[in-house]
C-alpha cells in the first residue's frame, strides 16, 4: 500500500471522529458569555465543531479550530471528506480523487538497466541511464574476409567485447590485385563474393621499349642528346643537348677601342671565324677629363661619358675679381679722381695719382 493510500485511510478515520468533536471558546470579560471563532456570542463554553463554528478551518483532535485546510484531515469550510469512501480515493483540495501511481521521490528499475523517478505530482519520469542492450541478448556481424563474429550482453546491459573472427576467406570480396607480365605489361584478378581469387586476366598494356635501353640523336648546333627506357618500359624524356657550337652563319659582336664594335661569323662546323676590324669608335675614352679657361681667369672641365662622347662643361670656377683691360675709379681728396686697371691675372692694380 502506498503512502498516499495510508494517508487516506487515516484521514477518513479522523474525519469521522471530527464530526462529533467539540471546540472551546474564549470567555468574555464578564465571564458570562463566550465568543466563537466566527465572532458570535454564545452562552455555551463548548460546542460541536461544525462549518458554522469553524468556517475557516478544521477541528483538531484537541477540539480546537485550526485555520487553513489539511487535506489529510478535512475538506473545505471545516467539513470532513466523509464521501471519500472508496478505498482508491483520497481527499485532495476538498475533492475526492484517485491517488497518483507513485509518491514523490520513489524510484524503480525500467528499460535496459535504467531507472525512473516519481515527481511531486505522482508522475513517473522517463527512463534514464539505460544500457545499450538487454541482459543475455546476443548479436553477430560480418568481419574480415567473409568471416563472422559474435558478442553477448552482460547483466549490466553492456555489450561484451566481440569474439574472434572465424570462417574467413583469403581475400576481401570485390578487391583486385595486379602483377607485371610480358614487356612491362600487367594482368589482374578479382576476389569473388566468397572471398576467393578468380583466374588471372590476359596480359595487357605492354611498353614500347626494353628496360634500360638507350638511343641517341643530333640536336641544336652540331650537338647530341640521348634518352633511356624507364622501368615501366616507356621512353624517358630526351636529355639536354650537349657538345653544341655556334649556329652556322650567325654573327657575334663585341666592343672594341673607344666604344667601337667588331664582329665575327659562325662557320658550317659550328665554330666562330676571326674578329673583324674595330669600327664606329667615339671621340674620347670613357672617364677622360678635359679643361679650358673661362670667365675672369677661371677654368671649367668636362669628362668623357661611357658612350665615348664628351659630357657638358662644368661651371666656371677660380675666377678673379675683374676682367683684364678694364679700369675702375674713385674720388680722392676733396674734388679729385684716381684710376686703377685690371691686370692679366684678373686682379686690380694699384690706384693712380689723384687728378684735380
Amino acid at each position: 500500500m502506498t503512502n498516499r493510500s495510508t494517508t487516506w485511510l487515516a484521514a477518513t478515520t479522523l474525519a469521522l471522529l471530527l464530526v462529533s468533536c467539540t471546540v472551546s471558546f474564549q470567555a468574555g470579560n464578564d465571564g458570562d458569555s463566550a465568543v466563537g471563532v466566527d465572532g458570535a456570542e454564545t452562552d455555551a463554553q463548548i460546542q460541536f465543531c461544525s462549518s458554522s463554528t469553524c468556517p475557516q478551518g478544521c477541528c483538531s483532535t484537541e477540539d480546537v479550530c485550526l485555520f487553513g485546510t489539511d487535506d489529510s484531515i478535512c475538506g473545505a469550510d471545516g467539513n470532513p471528506c466523509l464521501s471519500c469512501l472508496e478505498l482508491d480515493q483520497i481527499c485532495q483540495d476538498a475533492q475526492c480523487v484517485v491517488p497518483p501511481p507513485c509518491n514523490d521521490g520513489d524510484t524503480e528499475d525500467c528499460g535496459n538497466c535504467g531507472t525512473r523517478t516519481c515527481d511531486a505530482d505522482g508522475v513517473w519520469s522517463s527512463c534514464t541511464e539505460e544500457g545499450v542492450c538487454a541482459p543475455s541478448a546476443s548479436e553477430a556481424e560480418n568481419c574480415g574476409f567473409c568471416g563472422t563474429r559474435g558478442r553477448s550482453c552482460n547483466a549490466f546491459c553492456a555489450w561484451i567485447d566481440w569474439g574472434a573472427c572465424t570462417g574467413e576467406g583469403v581475400c576481401e570480396a570485390g578487391t583486385t590485385e595486379a602483377e607485371i607480365c610480358g614487356n612491362c605489361g600487367t594482368q589482374s584478378r578479382t576476389c569473388s563474393s566468397t572471398c576467393t581469387w578468380e583466374t588471372w586476366s590476359a596480359c595487357s598494356g605492354e611498353g614500347v621499349c626494353a628496360i634500360n635501353a638507350t638511343e641517341n640523336q643530333s640536336c641544336g648546333d652540331c650537338g647530341t642528346q640521348s634518352r633511356t627506357c624507364s622501368s615501366s618500359c616507356a621512353w624517358n624524356t630526351w636529355s639536354s643537348c650537349t657538345g653544341e657550337g655556334c649556329t652556322p652563319s650567325s654573327t657575334q659582336s663585341q666592343g672594341c677601342g673607344d666604344c667601337g664594335t667588331q664582329s665575327r661569323t659562325c662557320t658550317s662546323s659550328c665554330t666562330w671565324g676571326t674578329w673583324g676590324s674595330c669600327t664606329g669608335e667615339g671621340s674620347c675614352t670613357p672617364g677622360t677629363p678635359q679643361s679650358q679657361g673661362c670667365g675672369n681667369c677661371g677654368t671649367q672641365s668636362r669628362t668623357c661619358t661611357s658612350s665615348c662622347t664628351w659630357g657638358t662643361w662644368g661651371s666656371c670656377t677660380g675666377q678673379g675679381v675683374c676682367s683684364p683691360g678694364t679700369s675702375d675709379n674713385q674720388t680722392c681728396e676733396v674734388d679729385g679722381i684716381q684710376f686703377r686697371d685690371c691686370t692679366s691675372s684678373c686682379t686690380w692694380g694699384s690706384w693712380g695719382i689723384c687728378f684735380h
